[in-house]
């Protein structure tokens, strides 16, 4: 295994030393005909580690600009933020060893790695790879190595320490920066050879005392936050810390040390494979070894040439390999449990009774959205890398064999094996597209598949589950058999980088969510060539520019319109008042420049300070003219180019919720101060804008009931939002007052709640009161308790829906039903339309990339997908005016799933609800009484039939009871 993790003998066997087997080309560029089902499973999206895609420039430089180069231009913005990250983490560690310098530290590494000296270092490295790149001269491939070594040595630190974070960290403080480096660490393409990293992590130990020795351990327990390695990372790291002869130097790279993470440890395949073939004699076990060093050993020879004997006897046969689907074996009695195994590979069958069939028992696998890149490019290593097998492959055959429709993907989600965060659709083809245009002559479950198929030949389970399911599936039915056997008859913040620019991983699902239309606010898309470049070269251009040239004239009158108003007469002027009172109103440090500066997660260098001042001024003149004209019509020129067209403000509204269209809340406050004393009317800046606001239908709600309970919080103070995007974010998530009453209520008198209090407070980012670690950590991504049923589903098992008034559309609540009602699901009205994708979407990046937010919306949008799959669910919940659909049918299907696409979501904020709905619909006299409703109750006629029924049957009983009665004295 190119991850030997040896004991005992087997380490004696080949050493690990041994120049032979580390210089084994194991780094591979993904074959075309692998990555045409899906490029993006295979291509980094924000950092570049090792030469396959170093440098995006260097086409350029050079004139080669080849398909992988302009291939790579799209996340060039992103590689470039990352290169800005490994330097600072390269000079941390050059500081930390007193100073010393770039070359110095290669000399060490080199020294230390067992190289005489860095030509024979770069031939090691350059061994590993698959291809010469002869493009990259000696010193800067070294370099890479070094950089990119440190890099990802302090990455991996810097996520089980948060202590050696700065405060500024770009990683850290977006929170779903790490989800999408550990995407872009799991590419075959993005690995750096093992050795290199490890020397310089062993290089770097005495810097850090106290920490992990191994750095297996401390790279696993990094991706152990992603939902498909958590369980996999977590016993491996268990199963490495017991090992004693575990070394960090017998592995490959990052990939490989993932691949050993999820295939079956060395000392638990060979026991069972001494078990299986000493005891039970039913195994194999060279079919159950599933690539340990001993396999290896014995089909690879020291000389690297395969041994055809251990070949044959894993060799593809149709007729063990194929397996009939979930629901075709559910028909023959065969169950499916889950269960908590070292590897979601140790799959087992277990004999069932006389009158009961046998167990399938296979570890829960969680599939999202990082799961399609780890198995491609598992899959891919094991197709390249001569000396591993196809044990992932062989995996992804046999679920897919279970899975092939969406029958299946229900009934294994059901069962807890699978915890499917994809849509329906996307999860029954995940297994089928992950081995597509892959050969697969070698199969690991062979013996497996062969003792299902002989059990589900059995035709007496299969007639014993048509019995079960005909005529004792509910207690109805019972009672039909009985009749028809007896008479014949028959479910306030810090001050951290809050304006960012929306990563390309999120921006790709729907680009038009996060660009303005007519307007630009804040330095983002000031630029007019910058502008140009993120729109790309189309048709739209001209036009969009054209639009963003109205709205200038328009802030130029509106500028004017105060300049005038305060008798000033100069630009210059205004800016110097608004400086003045905004460095009175802070007890900050630093300029008026340099605070607004900081607002932005860009450094914004290429603006100088006038222009950039200007920007601040303008717009928020603009901002806050807009919104006392919308609010106060009197103030209205005639000839006003935006009220003067009725669509022309709602797509002004559309453009201000951008992310990166916002202006830093101090700037339009300031403003508002200034010119406060020209409109002596007014109410408050923040009540101004949610007025504003109110007139779009999904934020109406919302606005009105956060503008009554800023009037009515004594505590509320003007300065503690962010920008516009965070206020009306705070405007959707429950007021911190409302919940604090609702939690202590909850847990101190009712004892009822739906979960701990943690989970109840859905917290404002702007929120002076924040949570610990300790709560976030409490409220981790569970599909077991994050899963709830549909609509439909829910329905069919008597709960009910009903839509309630709340002061946000997040306090969902759940109330409890009696003997013969199930419960309800309070749910607040939301209307979705056409402004409702921009919204949300911008709402879910700020959550992903400001560190103080929570995933509340995220949260939100996951619910609501769940009880949203189809078409009836839709029109359920709008039967119900849970939902106010504005758009077509089909789109308001897909709202909510398509909303998280490429979101990380590890945390989830309604687990307390969802346990209680799973709950409620586990119990099957809820759904029997709902099922007797529905073919008894539904109309007058079946309510008579039934009747009648009824009276016949007591008419019957009463007959037989006195012809027994009259036998009974006849003898």
């Amino acid at each position: 295994m190119a991850a030997n993790h040896r004991s005992g003998k087997d380490q004696t066997a080949i050493d690990i030393g041994d120049d032979c087997k580390k210089c084994k080309k194991c780094i591979f560029r993904v074959p075309k005909v692998l990555r045409r089902q899906n490029k993006e499973a295979y291509t980094p999206d924000v950092v570049s580690v090792g030469p396959f895609h170093y440098r995006v420039k260097r086409g350029k430089e050079e004139g080669k600009e080849d398909k992988a180069v302009r291939e790579s231009k799209e996340g060039e913005e992103d590689f470039q933020l990352m290169e800005g990250v490994k330097q600072s983490y390269l000079n941390e560690i050059l500081a930390g060893m007193k100073n010393i310098s770039l070359e110095d530290l290669t000399a060490k590494v080199t020294e230390l790695s067992g190289q005489k000296n860095e030509s024979t270092f770069e031939e090691r490295a350059r061994n590993v790879y698959a291809e010469p790149f002869d493009h990259i001269s000696s010193p800067d491939f070294i370099k890479m190595m070094i950089v990119d070594g440190c890099f990802l040595v302090q990455l991996f630190r810097k996520c089980n320490d948060p202590k050696l974070r700065a405060f500024d960290d770009p990683i850290f403080n977006m929170d779903c920066m790490f989800h999408f480096l550990c995407h872009d660490l799991l590419l075959l393409e993005n690995q750096l050879p093992w050795f290199v990293i490890h020397s310089l992590y062993r290089l770097t130990l005495d810097i850090y005392p106290g920490h992990e020795a191994s750095l297996s351990i401390l790279i696993l327990k990094a991706f152990s936050i992603l939902p498909s390695l958590k369980h996999s990372c977590s016993t491996y790291t268990t199963h490495l810390s017991k090992t004693k002869c575990h070394c960090d130097d017998d592995v490959l790279h990052i990939l490989d040390l993932v691949r050993a993470s999820i295939v079956i440890p060395l000392r638990t395949i060979e026991e069972r494979a001494l078990k299986a073939a000493g005891k039970e004699g039913v195994s194999n076990p060279e079919e159950h070894q599933m690539h340990s060093a001993r396999a290896d050993q014995k089909k690879i020879s020291p000389e690297g040439k395969s041994n055809n004997k251990a070949d044959r006897k894993a060799i593809f046969d149709p007729d063990h390999h194929q397996m009939h689907t979930a629901t075709a074996l559910s028909k023959a009695d065969i169950k499916f449990q889950p269960v908590i195994k070292e590897s979601i590979m140790d799959i087992r069958f277990e004999e069932g009774g006389f009158c009961r069939n046998r167990i399938l028992k296979i570890p829960q696998l969680n599939v999202g959205m990082s799961s399609e890149t780890l198995f491609r490019n598992l899959i891919a290593v094991e197709q390249c890398y001569h000396g591993y097998s196809n044990e992932i492959t062989s995996y992804a055959i046999l679920m897919d064999n279970l899975i092939s429709s969406k029958e299946d993907m229900e009934l294994l989600c059901k069962e807890k094996v699978i915890g499917n965060w994809l849509s329906e659709e996307d999860g029954c083809k995940f297994f089928s597209n992950l081995y597509k245009d892959i050969p697969h002559n070698k199969f690991y479950y062979a013996d497996l598949c062969m003792q299902v198929n002989d059990c589900y030949k059995l035709r007496r389970y299969i007639w014993l589950v048509s019995l079960k399911s005909e005529k004792f599936s509910n207690p109805w039915k019972i009672l039909a058999f009985a009749i028809a056997i007896d008479i014949r008859d028959e479910k306030c913040k810090k001050c951290k980088k809050c304006i960012f620019r929306v990563p390309n991983v999120l921006r790709r699902q729907n680009p038009e969510a996060y660009t303005p239309d007519v307007v630009s606010i804040g330095p983002f898309h000031h630029d007019p060539e910058t502008r140009a470049k993120e729109e790309g070269k189309g048709g739209n251009e001209g036009i969009r520019e054209k639009d963003f040239q109205l709205i200038e004239r328009v802030k130029q009158s509106y500028l004017n319109e105060i300049l005038a108003g305060m008798n000033i007469t100069t630009l210059e002027g205004l800016t110097g008042e608004v400086i003045k009172l905004s460095d009175q109103k802070s007890d900050r440090e630093g300029g008026f420049e340099q605070r607004a500066r900081e607002f932005y997660a860009e450094s914004l260098d290429h603006i100088p300070s006038k222009d950039f001042t200007e920007i601040m001024i303008v717009d928020g003149c603009f901002l806050l003219q807009l919104f006392r004209k919308f609010n106060h019509p009197d103030l209205r020129a005639f000839d006003d180019l935006v009220f003067n067209m009725d669509c022309m403000f709602h797509f002004l509204c559309h453009d201000i919720l951008l992310l990166e269209n916002q202006l830093p809340w101090f700037v339009i406050h300031s403003l508002y101060n200034l010119t406060h004393k020209l409109y002596p009317s007014e109410h408050s800046l923040s009540t101004l804008i949610l007025e504003a606001f109110s007139t779009l239908p999904s934020l109406k709600q919302s606005c009105s009931s956060y503008k009554n309970h800023l009037h009515r919080d004594k505590f509320h103070f003007e300065g503690r939002f962010l920008h516009i995007l965070d206020l009306l974010r705070s405007s959707i998530v429950i007021p911190l007052r409302t919940i604090e009453k609702r939690d202590l209520k909850d847990a101190g008198k009712e004892g009822i709640s739906n979960g701990p209090a943690e989970e109840h407070q859905v917290r404002s980012g702007s929120s002076k009161y924040k949570r610990d670690d300790k709560d976030i950590h409490g409220a981790i991504f569970d599909p077991d308790l994050h899963q709830i049923r549909t609509a439909t589903d829910l329905s069919k098992a008597d709960i009910k829906f009903e839509s309630v008034t709340r002061e946000s559309i997040m306090d969902i609540r759940f109330e409890e039903g009696r003997f013969c009602r199930n419960g309800i699901l309070k749910i607040p009205k939301l209307n979705i339309g056409m402004s409702s994708e921009t919204l949300f979407r911008n709402f879910i990046a700020i959550e992903q990339c400001y560190h103080d937010y929570l995933n509340e919306i995220t949260s939100y949008a996951i619910l609501m997908d769940n009880l949203i799959s189809s078409q009836d669910d839709m029109d359920l919940l709008c039967k119900k005016k849970v939902i106010g659909n504005w758009m077509s049918d089909e789109d308001g299907c897909k709202f909510f799933s398509n909303l998280y696409k490429d979101i990380p979501h590890n945390k989830f904020y309604y687990v307390g609800l969802c346990k209680q709905v799973n709950d409620c619909y586990s119990s099957k006299w809820y759904t029997w009484l709902a099922l007797l409703k529905s073919e008894k109750f539904s109309n007058p006629w079946r309510i008579l039939a039934f009747g009648i029924g009824i009276f016949i049957l007591i008419l019957t009983a009463w007959s037989q009871s006195n012809n027994i009665r009259v036998n009974m004295h006849k003898w």
